[in-house]
């Protein structure tokens, strides 16, 4: 990490940590960042996105939707995993 090049970026989303790869070697290297493939946290809570496709935004528009769709979430109504069609929620309505 270093100032040049921030992998972090507070806006009107919220904060967020972007992934990136590394490219070249050396003097040559660079990032290229995904803009789509984060840890964000917003008025809803801190989660991640690891899809990286850009026409699912409607799954993080809510708390539900980051419960459901998010790898993880730490949110107002609880804790989710999710991941390869299972899931494990601690909720303050239904835990485990």
């Amino acid at each position: 990490m270093s100032g040049s090049q921030p992998a972090f970026r507070w806006d009107r989303d919220g904060l967020s940590a972007y992934t990136y790869d590394i490219i070249g070697e050396g003097d040559n290297e660079s990032r290229a960042y995904n803009l789509n493939k984060y840890v964000r946290f917003d008025q809803n809570g801190i989660y991640g996105r690891l899809d990286g496709d850009e026409n699912n935004d409607i799954l993080y528009s809510s708390v539900d939707n980051i419960m459901t769709n998010a790898p993880f979430a730490l949110t107002w109504k609880g804790f989710a995993l999710n991941g390869n069609g299972n899931a494990v929620r601690i909720t303050n309505t239904d835990d485990i």
